[in-house]
């Protein structure tokens, strides 16, 4: 195997007389060797170039909006939930309302 590495491990199984369970487990373990099936995928082209990086300028673009929006619903509720489970009965009849730079003020008197 050492001097064909490119030879299928069940052919190599048939000339030695071992399994391929065998040979398998003596290529990964005594060669450190990882059998792999060569996959053809489709070529690709110069004339691609231009279009590839256009997408990466767009997805490097969009990808922190995307991300942000995703991050701000997800945490948001997260938050929101434990908070105001937190809070006692009162507290959510009787809220406060403070814009900045106004004083506290209570939701009843302003409602």
């Amino acid at each position: 195997m050492v001097q064909e590495p490119t030879k299928p491990l069940k052919r190599l199984s048939q000339e030695i007389g071992l399994s391929y369970g065998t040979c398998r487990t003596i290529v990964k373990k005594n060669l450190d060797m990882h059998p792999y099936k060569m996959q053809s995928y489709q070529a690709l082209l110069p004339a691609d170039h231009p279009r590839r990086l256009a997408y990466c300028h767009w997805f490097n673009n969009n990808l922190m909006h995307i991300f942000t929006e995703l991050l701000n619903w997800r945490y948001r509720n997260n938050i929101l939930t434990k908070f105001v489970q937190q809070l006692h009965d009162d507290e959510l009849q009787h809220g406060y309302l403070k814009q900045d730079g106004a004083t506290t003020h209570t939701t009843l008197d302003t409602i």
